[in-house]
């Protein structure tokens, strides 16, 4: 079977691989600018955003991982990414949203 096309090839293959190491570090440092003062009552709002996205960027770091190695990965470690990354987007948005 081998792997599905991608438009361009090995280079669109590495620009999809540059793009998302790039969403990444610009996450990583929109997390570590100071920002605004948080509001009351979302002190630790920050922080867990921080938390769940790392952890998503594990799961999704996983699936990277298995699908170089063995080529085929199970949908579960797929779903637990997604859900981290939605749930550390949500926290991030009511941090971000909440003064």
């Amino acid at each position: 079977m081998g792997r599905p096309p991608v438009p361009g090839g090995r280079a669109g293959r590495g620009a999809a691989g540059g793009a998302a190491i790039a969403r990444g570090r610009a996450a990583a440092a929109a997390l570590a600018q100071p920002g605004p003062p948080a509001p009351p009552g979302t002190g630790g709002f920050r922080l867990a955003a921080a938390v769940v996205l790392g952890l998503a960027l594990l799961a999704g770091l996983t699936i990277l991982a298995v699908r170089l190695w063995r080529g085929r990965y199970g949908t579960g470690v797929v779903g637990v990414h997604a859900a981290l990354a939605i749930a550390g987007l949500a926290v991030l948005a009511a941090w971000l949203f909440a003064g």
